[in-house]
């Protein structure tokens, strides 16, 4: 196995890190500051809504609206068989129950068509999930919940910038929720931003959030340890740490690295913000250089009948903040022959969780398992060049025509 390896993990780099930090301790404006308010209002005004609140993360943000449109125990909230499993274990320690349904074909996001089918008395909400940089077929839901009064909350941690049918998703449903963790597309050292144009809701929102601390110490300890992940992906290291991530003790890993980052409990802090500007105002170009490298893969790609590229549904744009697809075979047994080929890649619960099954639900849901066994994520983020995506798709034709 080659020494240098693609990493299937990428952190998103924060340019003037260091200098910001200096600079605002200097001025004693670390944790509170205008930079703040500044940040939502641009990030509002970016995705269309009317408010954009800062939370400690993505799953927190949702966790508040939640509890902000005043769910209770007992209630009801349909749920994407196939997303971050912390979500609907989230929403059952709150006593909501979720509702799973199997994922349609193209973009692994919710079967609209199959909603219906689980809406009962108890139903109140829709989570929507906009998964790998593709809109779900939000129109569609917006109709359901429409025609059964229920709320949509839209989870855009993966596709902060994806539009569908020319508004950005977070702007559709009663609220959204964002992450902006280390891997995000902005990358703030964890945090999330919570949008809704319910004046009430926002309201309720901003006051579970003053009750919150700020943390000096989180901030340093994030700072430390962005730097060090940076180097070890950076680094001849990675060999070492790519043959963990395929072993038997990668759930563990998985685990304890999703557990970590996206756990604060903390007020977003004005040091935060200042990076969330920066990064906010060049996200569009950021993701247009991505979409441009994955178009390159597809082109090499594409004439391959053994694999299923990622495809969006109609009017909805793809920023490919991940590139899953299905092949013809066995995904642990592709990733694990790539990575001898130097391309290290992610499959099964390591893209995204079974959800179904790690709450011990028995449902059927045929599209989930067909993914779990046959998908595949590909490296694919701004720092890899044209020679690495050459490299990754010929190490793919290779494993799938032998």
């Amino acid at each position: 196995m080659p020494l240098k390896i693609i990493p299937r993990l990428n952190i998103t780099p924060i340019p003037g890190l260091l200098k910001e930090f200096f600079r605002l301790m200097a001025s004693k404006k670390i944790l509170k500051g205008n930079y703040i308010e500044e940040f939502e209002e641009e990030f509002a005004n970016y995705i269309g809504s009317k408010h954009a609140i800062t939370v400690p993360s993505g799953r927190y943000g949702m966790k508040l609206i939640l509890e902000c449109l005043k769910l209770k125990r007992g209630d009801e909230i349909i749920v994407p068989s196939y997303t971050m499993g912390a979500l609907p274990i989230i929403i059952k320690k709150m006593g909501i129950k979720p509702v799973f349904i199997d994922i349609e074909q193209k973009g692994f996001n919710i079967d609209t068509n199959l909603i219906e089918k689980k809406i009962t008395k108890k139903t109140k909400a829709i989570l929507a999930t906009h998964l790998f940089g593709t809109s779900c077929d939000i129109n569609k839901i917006l109709k359901i919940a429409k025609k059964y009064k229920l709320y949509v909350i839209e989870d855009g941690v993966n596709s902060l910038g994806t539009n569908f049918k020319g508004k950005k998703v977070g702007s559709f449903g009663t609220a959204g929720f964002f992450s902006l963790e280390f891997r995000k597309p902005i990358n703030t050292l964890d945090g999330g931003v919570v949008t809704t144009n319910d004046d009430e809701l926002a309201k309720q929102i901003r006051k579970k959030i003053k009750k919150l601390d700020y943390s000096y110490k989180n901030i340093l300890m994030k700072i430390l340890i962005y730097y060090i992940e940076v180097f070890l992906l950076n680094s001849f290291f990675y060999y070492f740490i790519s043959r963990i991530l395929h072993s038997k003790f990668r759930k563990k890993i998985r685990y304890f690295y999703q557990g970590y980052h996206g756990s604060s409990c903390y007020k977003f802090t004005n040091f935060q913000s200042v990076l969330g500007i920066k990064q906010l105002r060049g996200l569009d170009i950021s993701n247009k250089n991505r979409i441009e490298k994955a178009k390159l893969l597809k082109r090499k790609l594409s004439k391959n009948k053994n694999i299923i590229l990622p495809k969006p549904i109609k009017f909805s744009s793809h920023i490919y903040y991940s590139y899953v697809t299905r092949t013809n075979k066995d995904n642990q047994f592709i990733s694990d022959e790539l990575l001898k080929m130097g391309v290290d890649t992610s499959f099964g619960d390591d893209i995204m969780q079974n959800c179904p099954l790690s709450l011990n639900d028995t449902g059927k849901y045929p599209q989930l398992e067909k993914l779990m066994s046959t998908g595949l994520e590909l490296p694919m983020y701004n720092r890899l060049t044209k020679k690495d995506i050459l490299l990754i798709a010929n190490s793919v034709q290779r494993v799938i025509n032998d």
